[in-house]
Order: C-alpha cells, then structure tokens, then sequence
C-alpha cells in the first residue's frame, strides 16, 4: 500500500508554480485571518527570505565577476606570449628577406608570422624550441624570461584589476635584448635556399618559354605553306596540344608551384583579382614578389626545424 502512495503523485505536484504560489498566498491570509498574530510571523520570514535571496545574488555576481576577470587575465597572458613569440620570429624573417622588404611586404610577413604563431601555439613553440637548437633555444628562453616578467608582476588578487596592460619596461628590455639575438647563420642559409629556389624558377620557365616560342615558330611555318585550311587547323591543334604536354610534364620545385597556385587565385577569385589583375592582365611579377615572401616563410620555417614541415604544411602555404 505505501509503495502505491510513494509512486502515486500528489495533485499538487501536477500544479505549476504561479498556481502553488497562489495556493501559498492565500493560506497564509487565511492564517492572518485567523490569528493576527501570525502576521509578524510571515513577516520576518519574508524579511530572512529577501536577505537569503539577495546573499546569494551577490555571491552569484561575484562568481560571475571573478570569472570574467580571470577570463580577462588569461586571454593578456596569452596574446603577450603570442606578441613576444611573434616578434622573435620575425625578426628572424625580416633578417633572412633576399631583398628589402617594402611597407606593404612588412604587413603581409606580420600576418603570416602571426597566423603561424596562433597555428601552432606560442606554448607550444617557446617548449619545443627550447632544446631544438641554438637559435630556437635562445628565442625560447628569452620569450619566456619576459613572459615570466609580466606574470610576476600582475595583481595576484583576481578582479582588482581593472585594465591589464604589458610595462612599458618589460616591452622595451624585451626588444633590446631580442636586438641582440644572433640570426646571422641561419638567416643567410635561408637567403641562400630562397634565392636558389627563384633561380631555379627562372631558368626553368625561360627554357620553357624558348621551347614554347620554337613549337608555335614551326607551326607558323606549317600553316603558311598549307593549302588546306583543315591541315593549316591540325598543325595549330598539334602544336597547343605539345605545349600543354610540355607544361604537365615539367619538372617544377615548390616555389614554382606557389606561384602557379597564386596565379590560378589571382584569375578566379574575386579577392585576389583585385590585386592582382591590372585591366584583365595578370601582373605575374607581382604574383612572384608575394610568393617569394611565401616562400620564405616556409623555407625560414623548414631551415631552423620551427616545425616539422611536411607535405601537409606545404599544401597549407599554398592555400595562403
């Protein structure tokens, strides 16, 4: 019998609760009815329920507080080892630039040292790097010494601050002692791989053009001496079709496939139209300054072993 009750549900529990608190009101009027008395009763408990009820809205507040704060002081932490991170690397690319890096240049090497930086994790980098090599495990140790600098010297107090904001000190002792990181070998191997890689480019495709410039030369020759217009048609046919076969099969480093990559971009989409089409016309050297400064950010990358740079890695680049 006591397992049907248990089981059974009162028929004040199928109420919803404006009609339970309705219920609620109007016994406790009944009681005052009855008893005045009751009255001063209803009334301190109504008093400790309000202060009951105010106590925790302020404790919730404060939670609430607390973790914006703490919210607020990790994301400070995490862009100034993002920043401290980039600006190593980044010099290290500035220094290793085959030629002088333009305003415009500066920006778009900004943005990829940035967008490898939050890739990959600055915690990440600043701990693999830190006994990878000489160069990596100086950059390691001196992002994290500064790091180490602007967590010592916050407020431990979570909340009290209002604005968190990098020491002018710190930032400026940063960049003088990152001015003295040693880049010279490495940069100059980077410069070395680069330039050998647009060389490589270069020779390539002029030879290429001066095969191209032959076949379509022997072809004109055809066609005039043709007396069939379906013959002189063939000839055009045969010697596009040889130079289509001549581009497929043409030995190409990654450089050159950077720049065809860019190229395609640059005359199907929207966005890079815009920067690199000029009245309908491809501006091809402006597609092989901005690969080279491509390039050079994987090859900095790949030289210095920042990170293992596959064939995924590659494919990622060319997707800039």
């Amino acid at each position: 019998m006591i397992y049907n009750t248990m089981n059974k549900p009162s028929e004040n529990m199928n109420k919803s609760m404006y009609e339970i608190a309705k219920m609620t009101r109007e016994l406790n009027e009944s009681m005052v009815n009855d008893d005045p008395k009751n009255f001063d009763v209803f009334r301190e408990s109504a008093a400790k329920e309000r202060d009951s009820e105010t106590y925790v809205s302020s404790q919730r507040e404060l939670i609430y507080a607390r973790e914006a704060a703490a919210k607020k002081k990790a994301e400070f932490l995490q862009n100034v080892k993002e920043a401290f991170v980039t600006e190593a690397v980044l010099k290290i690319y500035k220094e290793s630039s085959v030629a002088p890096l333009t305003s415009r240049d500066k920006v778009i090497a900004k943005n990829l040292v940035s967008r490898f930086v939050k890739e990959q994790g600055a915690g990440d980098l600043i701990n693999s790097w830190a006994t990878k090599n000489v160069l990596l495990s100086e950059v390691s140790r001196i992002t994290q010494k500064y790091y180490n600098k602007v967590l010592e010297g916050l407020d431990p107090t979570i909340g009290t601050v209002a604005d968190y904001s990098l020491d002018t000190t710190i930032k400026d002792d940063f960049f003088e002692e990152l001015e003295d990181l040693d880049t010279t070998d490495a940069a100059k191997l980077i410069r070395e791989r680069v330039a050998d890689s647009i060389q490589q480019f270069t020779d390539a495709n002029f030879a290429a053009k001066l095969d191209y410039e032959d076949i379509i030369k022997q072809a004109q020759e055809r066609i005039a001496t043709a007396n069939d217009e379906g013959i002189a048609e063939q000839y055009s046919i045969q010697a596009k079709r040889k130079i289509n076969e001549m581009k497929l099969n043409m030995k190409k480093n990654v450089f050159n496939i950077m720049v065809e990559s860019l190229a395609r971009k640059a005359v199907t989409d929207e966005s890079y139209k815009k920067i690199y089409m000029n009245e309908s016309k491809l501006d091809i050297d402006k597609v092989v300054e901005d690969t080279t400064l491509i390039y050079t950010m994987l090859e900095m990358v790949n030289t210095t072993k920042m990170i293992k740079v596959d064939e995924k890695v590659i494919a990622d680049y060319l997707n800039i």
